[in-house]
């Protein structure tokens, strides 16, 4: 299987041919129009999808390839009581329950951005199959505030106590915040590039992963201020 996680930055129908080279199984996009816009009349006209957003013009959505088994699932996505944006959850061939994430400032008072998948996780992680999370965080440790208990590092030891593995990490052999890969270029400035797109996956998926990449971003700055995540696994049994 092959998963493409990438923020297209908007109007996707026009960056279809560029992205479906990766021939991926499974399209997780921000920013995203509705696929109705676009799908039927695409090179993904075969494929199916899930899409949420607050409105037709840009959300968040999975492309996916009918020969899998993909389900939406139920996760309580509320914090006092406002949905907590954005997340999109399904289970694969019951296999795995893979969660696509596009975090946002949203209306929760003080958990903007990381504290959002914060209260994902405290309300529904224990009820995951072999959980993945893959998308857009907008964030990183650098970001870290020193008074806050749910900073980006925090949620990364919740994760590894819940066996959940950072992937990029494990490949590269590198420490949370110090990633050499860029994966947004704010306003697409070579001299603002930061880290914040991710794939958290149970530890199993370590010994089933065949290749994990980036996308170069001389090619891909053309389309977006972020650059695509392209990973390949075996489905674990």
């Amino acid at each position: 299987m092959k998963i493409v996680n990438w923020n297209c930055g908007g109007a996707f129908r026009k960056k279809i041919k560029p992205i479906i080279k990766y021939r991926a199984d499974i399209y997780i996009i921000q920013e995203c129009e509705h696929p109705d816009i676009f799908l039927n009349t695409s090179e993904l006209k075969n494929f199916r999808y899930y899409w949420k957003g607050s409105n037709k013009n840009k959300g968040l959505a999975i492309i996916y390839n009918p020969k899998y088994k993909v389900d939406l699932i139920t996760l309580d996505q509320t914090f006092r009581n406002r949905e907590l944006k954005w997340f999109l959850p399904v289970s694969v061939n019951d296999t795995f329950d893979l969660t696509a994430v596009w975090t946002h400032k949203a209306e929760a008072e003080a958990f903007h951005y990381i504290g959002q998948f914060y209260w994902l996780l405290e309300k529904n992680l224990s009820s995951l199959k072999k959980p993945i999370f893959i998308g857009d965080f907008n964030s990183n440790t650098k970001w870290d505030a020193w008074d806050r208990w749910w900073n980006h590092s925090d949620i990364v030891k919740i994760l590894e106590n819940g066996n959940i593995i950072r992937l990029y990490h494990n490949w590269m052999k590198e420490e949370q915040g110090s990633e050499s890969v860029k994966t947004f270029y704010h306003r697409k400035n070579l001299d603002k590039g930061y880290h914040i797109d991710y794939i958290f996956a149970d530890k199993d998926f370590i010994r089933t992963t065949e290749n994990f990449e980036y996308g170069n971003i001389d090619e891909w700055l053309e389309f977006s201020d972020h650059i695509p995540l392209i990973w390949s696994l075996t489905i674990p049994q």
